[in-house]
């Protein structure tokens, strides 16, 4: 298995895995920051891979879905005869929630689901009163990048909706909220 993925500071680090009946294993990782992550550069990783590993001992590689990885994908079978290429999985129903997420009727929901966890969680006071009224309660907090996360926090959102609801007619909420709209004006 082949993931990609890019670090804070922007370093982009692709690691690969192999998986077996027994246990899955990290193999190494690799900094291709400086590198043109083309076809012809991640094939030429992967086939040193199922070298490595020696390709009797490889059936199946599963890798992002992306345009050069595909290509990686059916070069890789054209030259291996015995080596099967897989999409990711998880990669494949995140672009499905990806476009989930963009239809008009759901884009609306779930930036308001963002903009309330991040109100909550942005306030210490609205976050304390919360943490009372879910007794220690936690809101799944929307990441930026991955879609099945907008689609967590919405379920945490609807599990916790009693809560935030009984959270905002408590006295906490009116005396801190009075305050931070006075503050506006």
């Amino acid at each position: 298995m082949c993931d990609g993925w890019s670090t804070q500071n922007r370093k982009c680090i692709i690691n690969f895995l192999v998986y077996s009946p027994q246990e899955t294993i990290f193999l190494k990782s690799i900094d291709a920051s400086d590198k043109y992550k083309n076809s012809n550069y991640i094939f030429g990783l992967m086939n040193e891979v199922v070298e490595q590993i020696e390709e009797k001992r490889v059936v199946q590689v599963v890798i992002d879905n992306g345009s050069n990885y595909k290509a990686v994908g059916l070069k890789l079978m054209g030259v291996r005869k015995n080596l099967y290429w897989t999409p990711c999985a998880a990669h494949c129903i995140d672009l499905m929630l990806k476009d989930i997420a963009n239809d008009p009727s759901i884009k609306p929901l779930i930036q308001k689901s963002q903009e309330l966890t991040c109100f909550i969680y942005n306030h210490g006071w609205a976050l304390s009163i919360m943490r009372t009224e879910t007794q220690n309660g936690e809101l799944v907090r929307p990441a930026i990048t991955k879609f099945a996360t907008n689609f967590l926090a919405l379920d945490s959102i609807l599990t916790h909706q009693a809560d935030l609801k009984r959270m905002t007619n408590t006295r906490g909420w009116a005396k801190n909220y009075m305050k931070l709209n006075h503050k506006d004006r």
